[in-house]
């Protein structure tokens, strides 16, 4: 008698060259699962019992070719499964008791999963019908726990709902709520459960319980994904009732703005996109890139890129197959920042980690934010790499994601106020945040010469040269040249 094998017809084609997928994922457990022929009496028993419904929270189940041509449409009731399986000679041994309990959970709304770290096994838990943790059975391995679910070697289960949460595309993401529709879903959510919570932030993912699944069968660095989603929230809507494979990084991928992973000859890219009408922030992420590297600040490298008629960004991962990104939110709910500043706490903790130079990459990072006015460096746009197999904290992250820039949300705005601009993540005002540098020696701020008709070139290079857009462009580069100016002055002062 072989043990439950779980999802097998969602991922693998069978060889008939028709494969299964449905509105709900779970339905291909219920059907690998249960319909053993030699159960087949028992089966029909059980769910004349349920009133010949095998759930009543699922309607449809369906096949279809490789091109996504339906091929039939099955409801849940017996006779259909068992002409289901017999048409595609779809059978699995399981005993009746096995059927009992797992169709309890899944009547119930409930999978359960292995939250899995590589292939370490942390934590088993139950995901409902709204892709939501609900709740979990048993702690196998605490140290692998994500960080912050494990606080004063207590599991906090309230951070774990947070942490999965916080995986998924935000419900405002642009392009979101067409792909919602097209999958029958209220919410992104359940996105992660469909692509196992894998992304290429870290290297943490949920296994089926009983699946014998490894990371390197699975894993988004290894393996090809799915383009479906990414190009979906790119408005490349698939014909008519076309599958959607939901098997894809882009469903475990946060932030606002439009963005999808790609493979280009090989290394994983992220392209991001602009808030509309003035499309800014891709700018942005190259004008960040090029004083990073002038400064010799440890930064993510961006270029521009052309699809259609607007430029996007384009970076490689800086994560790979051995370490992993811990945002800094996470780190946060290891601090306890009562008796000394939220800057302080942070550095304290990373030093604690191991990481010395944590207060020079800081440091770094708030003048780069104040130089380019960045409004939106808060906890998840920075944090620390980790060794995901050791546990071992390396480094201060390389600076990424600081496209929300230079006031490229006030499309009215020509007049920029340099005594005001908003920050994050310590303080709400940057000449109250870069008051925590306390260094200025490492940066050679003469390096930035020239940096200004650079990005002018740009902005005349990839903006419409109306004379709105030509008035706020030139006042744009005054407003780069004197925040320059202004940290110039502020680091003579400590000098």
């Amino acid at each position: 008698m072989s043990s439950i094998d779980f999802n097998e017809i969602r991922y693998a084609k069978q060889n008939s060259g028709i494969y299964f997928f449905s509105i709900v994922d779970v339905f291909a457990t219920l059907i690998n699962s249960f319909a053993a022929r030699d159960h087949w009496d028992a089966l029909k028993k059980f769910d004349e019992s349920n009133n010949g419904n095998l759930s009543s929270k699922y309607k449809l189940i369906r096949f279809a070719n490789s091109d996504g041509s339906i091929v039939e449409d099955y409801g849940f009731h017996s006779s259909d499964i068992l002409e289901l399986l017999s048409t595609f000679n779809l059978v699995e041994h399981n005993s009746l008791v096995q059927l009992e309990i797992w169709f309890n959970k899944i009547n119930s709304g409930e999978l359960c999963y292995i939250l899995k770290h590589n292939d370490i096994s942390v934590i088993e838990i139950e995901i409902n019908n709204e892709g939501q943790i609900k709740s979990y059975n048993d702690i196998k391995n605490k140290h692998h726990l994500p960080v912050g679910t494990l606080i004063n070697n207590k599991f906090n289960f309230k951070n774990l709902h947070m942490w999965w949460k916080l995986r998924s595309i935000p419900t405002f993401r642009d392009g979101l709520k067409n792909l919602l529709a097209n999958l029958s879903l209220e919410s992104p959510i359940p996105l992660l459960h469909n692509c196992l919570g894998l992304s290429l932030s870290d290297h943490y993912w949920i296994c089926p319980l009983n699946k014998n699944l490894l990371w390197s069968e699975v894993n988004f660095y290894d393996n090809n994904y799915s383009d479906d989603v990414g190009n979906f929230l790119f408005g490349n809507f698939p014909i008519s009732n076309m599958h959607i494979n939901t098997m894809s990084p882009d469903c475990a991928t946060d932030g606002v703005l439009q963005k999808r992973w790609q493979i280009i000859d090989g290394i994983r890219y992220l392209i991001k996109g602009g808030t509309k009408p003035l499309w800014q922030e891709p700018i942005n992420e190259i004008l960040a890139s090029k004083i990073c590297e002038r400064l010799n600040i440890p930064h993510v490298k961006y270029d521009l890129i052309r699809i259609g008629n607007n430029f996007f960004s384009k970076c490689a991962n800086f994560t790979d197959q051995i370490f992993e990104f811990v945002p800094a939110y996470f780190i946060t709910k290891l601090i306890n920042s009562e008796n000394s500043s939220d800057f302080d706490a942070f550095i304290n903790k990373c030093e604690e980690f191991g990481i010395n130079d944590a207060r020079i990459r800081i440091n770094q990072m708030l003048i780069l934010d104040y130089i380019i006015a960045n409004t939106d460096r808060h906890y998840n746009n920075f944090g620390i790499i980790r060794d995901s197999k050791t546990l071992e904290w390396k480094c201060i992250a390389p600076v990424f994601d600081s496209g929300t820039s230079l006031w490229c949300k006030e499309p009215n705005n020509f007049n920029f106020d340099m005594t005001n601009v908003q920050s994050k993540p310590f303080k709400c005002n940057h000449d109250k945040q870069i008051e925590f540098v306390d260094d200025f020696s490492r940066l050679v701020f003469e390096n930035l010469d020239g940096i200004v008709q650079e990005f002018d070139d740009i902005l005349k290079s990839t903006t419409s040269q109306t004379d709105y857009i030509t008035k706020r462009n030139a006042n744009l580069c005054r407003a780069l040249e004197k925040r320059i100016e202004m940290i110039k002055t502020i680091a003579n002062r400590h000098n």
